[in-house]
């Protein structure tokens, strides 16, 4: 219908939205969205960035609105974030909420887990005391304790194993579920003697932690940060998984002393700053754990054409410092669009 409008002589008005949603865990998901999204009338394209957790929509705004979007995408089973006027600060509150979830998760996890696991490998290995091995009230503090860690820290891969299945589709979180439920009802079924056998409650525990674990560290890693780097940053065998490995856990900028001979070309079409220290010595003042921000960063790339600086901001510590980008204004526009793909796409 666009295409007909168009070859008529006329212009269609296009709406693009960036929208941020959590519970996007891998490709999957990312399918799973995109094909929703897709589905709706009037909207054009709609592709996911599994590193920023964002869906970059296309649409026409006289047939469906982001309001419609945003329902749809909610209707799939993920959580979409109201941005309203004030984005970064959304965004930010909304990741810090999701990481301080992610690590009550795992404590809680780590609190009921451990145990389990240490009672049942020293039972296993002989290791325990007869009288402590055979009680019957072992198995008893195994099945509670297990109990927690199933339908408490591990609630989420069963909501989210339903979404993904009603959409068509099997993601993680259905492995998850399925593979933690055989181990921890067969044990339930051996504690109340329905079944003989050894129990394997510490196998469902584990494994939910340790996927909760990952979990956390994802997201601590995503939705923004620096990777800084000495001389000659990104040589080796693989130079593009040096600049795959930030994209994935959502890096922004790679702050270096210099770059391998075409990494900071790979950074760029991988819409990730890369940036050279204007003097070596400010890497000595930067520690692990230090918070850098770029202010106004988009504004700041398109000064970079004209051989501006960065000026980068360490929070940390309260002081600033310059580092250069030599940046064509193609490779600033890229930067700007994400990437090389949405900006071969847009242009």
């Amino acid at each position: 219908m666009i295409g007909s409008v168009r070859k008529a002589g006329y212009e269609v008005a296009l709406g693009e939205g960036n929208i941020l949603v959590q519970g996007i865990a891998d490709s999957s998901d990312a399918l799973q969205v995109e094909k929703a999204v897709n589905a709706l009338e009037g909207v054009l394209s709609a592709q996911v960035n599994l590193a920023t957790e964002r869906v970059s929509v296309q649409y026409v705004p006289t047939i469906i609105n982001q309001n419609d979007i945003r329902q749809e995408i909610r209707k799939a089973g993920f959580k979409v974030v109201d941005e309203g006027k004030d984005l970064e600060d959304a965004e930010m509150l909304a990741r810090q909420k999701e990481i301080a979830n992610q690590r009550r998760y795992l404590i809680i996890g780590l609190i009921f887990t451990l145990p389990v696991f240490v009672l049942s490998m020293a039972r296993d290995f002989g290791l325990l005391p007869m009288a402590l091995a055979h009680a019957n009230w072992l198995d008893w503090t195994f099945l509670v304790f297990a109990t927690i860690v199933q339908f408490y820290v591990g609630w989420h891969y069963y909501v989210n194993g339903v979404k993904s299945l009603r959409n068509g589709s099997a993601n993680m979180d259905v492995l998850v579920a399925l593979g933690t439920s055989a181990a921890y009802f067969y044990s339930v079924a051996v504690v109340l003697g329905i079944v003989p056998g050894h129990g394997y409650f510490e196998t469902s525990a584990v494994i939910i932690t340790l996927v909760r674990l990952g979990k956390y560290l994802e997201a601590k890693a995503k939705g923004g940060g620096f990777i800084v780097g000495g001389a000659n940053y990104g040589q080796g065998s693989s130079r593009e998984h040096a600049a795959l490995a930030p994209l994935y856990l959502g890096i922004k900028a790679v702050l270096a002393k210099s770059f391998a001979r075409i990494h900071a070309a790979n950074l760029t079409n991988n819409g990730i700053i890369p940036l050279v220290f204007a003097n070596e010595s400010d890497y000595d003042r930067i520690e692990e754990g230090d918070q850098l921000i770029i202010a106004d960063a988009p504004a700041q790339v398109n000064l970079a054409i004209i051989g501006s600086p960065f000026t980068i901001t360490n929070q940390t510590k309260g002081y600033d410092f310059i580092a250069e980008a030599n940046l064509s204004k193609r490779q600033a526009a890229m930067l700007l669009d994400g990437g090389l793909l949405n900006f071969t796409k847009n242009n």
